[in-house]
C-alpha cells in the first residue's frame, strides 16, 4: 500500500484519540516502526489536537456546570415565590423555612467548583 498524506493524517487523528501503535498499524497497514517515525515527525500536530480536544471537553464540562447552577438558582427563586403565596398550614413551617437555606448552600457548594 502506498503511503499517502491521507494515511499520515489518519495516523495523527488516531494517535490523538489514544489508539495504540499496534491497532493503528493493523488499521492502516503500516509497520509500527514507520508509525514511531511519524509520531516523532508529527509530535506537535498530535499534541495540538490533544490540547484542542481537552479544551473542548473542559468547555463542555463548564457549560454543564453553569447550567446546573442556573437550575439551582431557579429552584431557589421558585421556593421563595411559593413561600410568599402559601399559607403556612400547607407545609410544616420549619420545613418550608429551611428549604431556601438548603438550596442556597447547595448553590454555594456547586458554584465553588466552577
Amino acid at each position: 500500500m502506498a503511503i499517502t498524506q491521507k494515511t499520515k493524517q489518519q495516523f495523527i487523528e488516531l494517535r490523538d484519540q489514544g489508539m495504540s501503535y499496534d491497532k493503528i498499524a493493523k488499521k492502516l497497514k503500516v509497520s509500527k516502526t514507520t508509525l514511531v517515525v511519524w509520531s516523532k515527525e508529527h509530535e506537535l500536530d498530535i499534541a495540538n489536537l490533544q490540547t484542542i480536544a481537552l479544551e473542548a471537553l473542559q468547555e463542555h464540562y463548564k457549560v454543564g456546570q453553569q447550567h446546573r447552577l442556573e437550575l439551582w438558582s431557579e429552584k431557589i427563586e421558585m421556593v421563595k415565590r411559593e413561600l410568599k403565596t402559601r399559607g403556612l398550614d400547607d407545609i410544616p413551617t420549619p420545613k418550608l423555612i429551611e428549604l431556601p437555606d438548603k438550596l442556597s448552600q447547595k448553590l454555594k457548594d456547586k458554584a465553588g467548583t466552577v
